[in-house]
């Protein structure tokens, strides 16, 4: 019985199966600062974080050829603690942090988080605040509905984009320190979520070294 080439070829492209596959790509950002110059004072004494508090990204935008941009985590955890020695009276600290995150320079969510300590004269002491953080998705059905269109093209787009943490008027205060060490902490991940480009089942491949086999051995045939 005589089997067109066109049939089989068209048999064989029409078993091939792709696969498609959810995958993640992430950016992590660090923002660290430390401060411990600090001074022996009865009274109270104020530090703000360095350039206003901001604590500022530079993202690659997705790339396309990787396949679908399905959605976008970014995750923004920021905290500060505290280590160090009472001077001759009785002191402490306070700890307050809070601030806007924002995409493009639009501001989309915020969070705080605050603290202290004291201890007697001569002491030493520590505190660590618990952490805040601002966790957004963002989804391709979001844009000019719940957030800024604008982000999601900057996502996919051909330039670098900008996330930004202001922390405004957040302070570390002391009173009565010998010596001390104020540490705080901002951290950024930004994880691209995508359907990986469609490639082709291993099986697929098998099928088709199958059927070459079978056609070459018709063609022999053929011209024997």
């Amino acid at each position: 019985m005589k089997i067109q080439l066109s049939i089989v070829i068209t048999s064989l492209l029409g078993a091939f199966s792709f696969a498609t596959q959810a995958a993640s790509v992430p950016q992590t950002f660090n923002f660290p600062f430390t401060f411990s110059d600090v001074t022996t004072s009865s009274s109270s004494q104020s530090i703000y974080l360095p350039n206003s508090g901001n604590n500022e990204a530079t993202v690659l935008p997705f790339d396309t050829t990787l396949g679908t941009l399905d959605s976008v985590d970014v995750n923004w955890t920021w905290g500060v603690s505290f280590s160090g020695v009472t001077g001759a009276n009785a002191g402490g600290v306070s700890l307050s942090m809070s601030g806007s995150v924002s995409l493009l320079g639009s501001v989309y969510s915020g969070s705080g988080t605050g603290g202290g300590n004291s201890a007697a004269p001569n002491t030493s002491f520590s505190t660590v605040v618990s952490p805040a953080s601002v966790n957004k998705n963002f989804t391709a059905a979001g844009a000019g509905v719940t957030y800024d269109p604008a982000i999601w093209a900057a996502f996919s787009g051909n330039s670098s984009y900008t996330a930004k943490l202001a922390l405004g008027n957040s302070s570390l205060s002391y009173v009565n320190l010998a010596s001390g060490t104020f540490t705080s902490n901002a951290d950024l991940v930004v994880t691209y979520n995508y359907t990986a480009a469609a490639v082709p089942e291993p099986s697929a491949f098998a099928l088709l070294g199958v059927g070459a086999l079978y056609l070459a051995a018709r063609r022999r045939r053929h011209t024997a």
